[in-house]
């Protein structure tokens, strides 16, 4: 085949696509936060189509320039370029095997990571040091690569070092290198418009020419086609969970709104609800509904989080009077319980024993609940704070099973779909049984048609209200 301009305005067409898709996914995780390859995000169908559609733009990219460069005879490059190529492929399928909950992988995430990195490193040496350095645009997209690449590593050795999360600091640096990174398809693109410069002639009607042009071509149509269909699937959904909706106002109306500062000036939002026809020499029960998403509003932890809303019913409100308390994580955190994934389950345990000392509330029969991530929360509250609460309700959740220990004289009920696909039903399996191991008797109901949404089953669960408002911490 002959390297004619229009092969090399393909070239450039398909790499830019590679700049499309970086740029996407930077704009998106600024928008979101580290909810955007957080668990529960990770699993939707919507994410995982768009990882597979980014990952083979990139692969498509990396097939061009091993072609180019064996036309260029720059044969160290075009080795490097496959060893990268594959790395990242390994990787790829890694990342999207953990969000397709296989959990057991995740140990294998750092070093097919760091692996990943070194492959990167010894590319951009490469460009920098053999045959293609005297091509400047080439020479500078490796002096790029291994600086940001080279960062990045140093940045996550840091990181696992230190015990740190990739948070504050460490992030804003982490996205500013891989803003950087989203350079080098650029810089690539410049040297493909350098050499169609130089190209004096063209045989342009060459059969072989043709046929490899309009393959391109068509190629690259596709993925914009495909790429569009799913980034819009994908904004869609962020829209749904990420933008304030009338109906999370309405929703969030009936409840007071809070606020709790601790003593190093932390604040944490929350909605609060008084029992019915309050009195004010009585004492209530106080129930932690703890939201399954974070956000910057403190309206949408009312929406959508299912013990909060049932509980806020009139009815139950009439045959249950209790506070009903409901914090508010800010965008990028959790209550805890999830690896590597921020945290301010110490400031919200602060909140919650801070309201305790309130008048009105009974310190004795305080309860935690939450589905999903705060099923992960009602784990790690009751492990970390038993001394707290009288009893937990966790939908969905899981967490470190080595805590079950700490949760022994806490009345459980736990719930989960045994065919659930965002949260493994080994999250409740295994505290249950670490509970057991050591003297707890939680109890523990499992739907075994059931996934991830299950609430509508819990809260038909007779009996449930009754159990929970009869516990009282010894």
């Amino acid at each position: 085949m002959i390297w004619t301009r229009n092969i090399y305005k393909s070239g450039s067409a398909l790499l830019a696509l590679s700049v499309i898709t970086a740029v996407f996914d930077r704009i998106m995780y600024q928008w979101m936060g580290m909810d955007f390859y957080g668990r529960e995000w990770a699993t939707l169908l919507s994410f995982k189509n768009w990882f597979i559609v980014e990952n083979i733009v990139y692969l498509l990219g990396a097939i061009f320039l091993i072609r180019y460069y064996h036309y260029k005879r720059y044969r160290i490059v075009v080795w490097t370029t496959i060893i990268a190529a594959i790395s990242s492929a390994c990787f790829a399928i890694l990342v999207y095997l953990v969000m397709s909950l296989h959990r057991e992988l995740q140990s294998l995430y750092s070093p097919v990571m760091f692996v990943n990195m070194g492959a990167h490193i010894l590319l951009a040496a490469s460009l920098i040091f053999s045959e293609s350095g005297t091509r400047h645009w080439l020479k500078w997209s490796g002096i790029v690569l291994g600086l940001a690449i080279s960062m990045l590593l140093v940045l996550n050795l840091y990181l696992i070092g230190s015990g740190l999360t990739m948070t504050g600091t460490p992030e804003k640096l982490n996205q500013a290198l891989a803003w950087i990174s989203t350079l080098v398809p650029i810089l690539f693109i410049l040297n493909f418009s350098d050499e169609s410069k130089h190209i004096h002639t063209e045989k342009q009607n060459n059969p072989e020419n043709l046929v490899s042009e309009n393959r391109l071509n068509i190629l690259i149509v596709l993925c914009v086609g495909i790429m569009l269909w799913f980034g819009a699937s994908m904004i869609e959904r962020d829209y749904v969970l990420f933008h304030v909706p009338e109906d999370a106002r309405v929703a969030a109306q009936p409840f007071e709104v809070g606020s709790y500062v601790s003593s190093t000036g932390d604040s944490l939002l929350y909605r609060f609800m008084k029992p019915l026809n309050y009195d004010p020499n009585a004492k209530y029960p106080l129930v932690v509904c703890l939201p399954f998403f974070c956000a910057d509003d403190n309206d949408r932890q009312i929406l959508w989080n299912g013990p909060a809303e049932w509980l806020s019913e009139k009815g139950n409100r009439s045959k249950y009077p209790a506070f009903i308390f409901v914090p508010r994580c800010p965008r990028g955190t959790g209550w805890g319980g999830i690896p590597n994934h921020p945290s301010i389950e110490k400031l919200a345990l602060e909140a919650i024993a801070s309201l305790a000392k309130q008048p009105g509330i009974d310190p004795k029969r305080i309860y935690v609940t939450g589905v999903s991530r705060g099923g992960y929360g009602s784990w790690q509250f009751i492990g970390t704070r038993p001394d707290l609460f009288a009893a937990a309700v966790p939908v969905c959740g899981g967490g470190d099973p080595a805590l079950g220990k700490n949760m022994v004289n806490v009345a459980v009920w736990a719930f989960h779909g045994a065919k659930d696909k965002n949260v493994p039903v080994s999250g409740s399996r295994d505290f249950v049984a670490a509970m057991k191991r050591s003297g707890g008797n939680p109890r523990y109901t499992e739907f075994p048609n059931l996934e991830h949404a299950i609430f509508h089953k819990v809260k038909t669960t007779p009996g449930l209200l009754d159990w929970l408002f009869a516990q009282k911490r010894k």
